[in-house]
């Protein structure tokens, strides 16, 4: 299969309880207890989210591997959206398909219908430029989108601890994302940070096996994954120790892989 610049990324948000109060009259506990009562579920629509964290893992057409982590108060919601945009740019490019000047191919777990229409909101509050090639999906790889050939109405179920069980990851194991907003009041922010980097490791892993479904050869399929576990095992990033504490035994045990050593 053809190689290209992959950028996998996941965000963590806090809510906007002002923005809650300011369009609903009422303060946020309520304005989740009636959304329950609605809808069934007290999850906040995309625009009542603030980014607080957003972590990438780049990996090039030969599989050299670099992460990122970024976090930040609620202050810093406008510089951690401008980040992201500046990835996608330098992965994607910023041109129409036709002239564009990217190779490369964003991966998320539900990007399409979370993160990215979060960061879009919250980009319209600042008037950030942003690229509307991550709405592509021939250049935006959402991998359960991808798994239910497409057909929003096809995913359900098809959630990221639910397929990280099924293929042997850990799931959530550090934290659960109904606790990030606890860990953000007190003032724990770089496990948010560490979270949102597991999140990350284990979408990309899921994506390599959706590559190897869609006929990524087995030799290639392995090679991926032995780069990423030397990455994953030679860094000394403080947030990468964290995540592979979590991910080292899937990784070399239940991957599909005879030796990543």
């Amino acid at each position: 299969m053809t190689r290209q610049h992959i950028l996998a990324f996941d965000v963590e948000t806090y809510p906007d309880s002002e923005l809650v109060e300011a369009t609903s009259g009422t303060d946020l506990a309520h304005f989740r207890e009636g959304l329950k009562q609605r809808t069934g579920s007290d999850f906040l629509p995309p625009v009542y989210h603030i980014p607080i964290a957003i972590a990438f893992l780049r990996v090039d057409p030969v599989d050299h591997i670099d992460v990122e982590v970024h976090t930040g108060s609620l202050a810093d919601e406008r510089a951690l959206i401008e980040v992201f945009w500046q990835r996608c740019n330098e992965t994607l490019g910023t041109e129409d398909r036709a002239t564009r000047n990217g190779t490369g191919l964003l991966v998320s777990f539900n990007g399409t219908e979370f993160d990215i229409p979060v960061l879009e909101l919250r980009s319209l509050k600042y008037a950030l430029r942003g690229n509307m090639l991550v709405r592509d999906p021939a250049v935006h790889f959402d991998v359960p989108l991808f798994l239910a050939n497409y057909q929003p109405a096809r995913r359900r179920g098809l959630r990221l601890l639910t397929l990280s069980k099924l293929t042997g990851l850990p799931g959530k194991a550090m934290i659960e994302g109904s606790q990030v907003q606890s860990y953000f009041d007190a003032g724990r922010l770089a496990e948010v940070g560490k979270y949102c980097l597991l999140d990350v490791l284990q979408t990309y892993l899921l994506f390599l096996r959706c590559q190897l479904l869609a006929g990524m050869t087995q030799s290639e399929y392995e090679s991926a994954i032995r780069s990423l576990s030397f990455f994953l095992s030679a860094s000394s990033d403080p947030n990468v120790k964290g995540a592979f504490a979590y991910l080292e035994d899937a990784v070399r045990n239940t991957l599909g892989v005879e030796s990543v050593s």
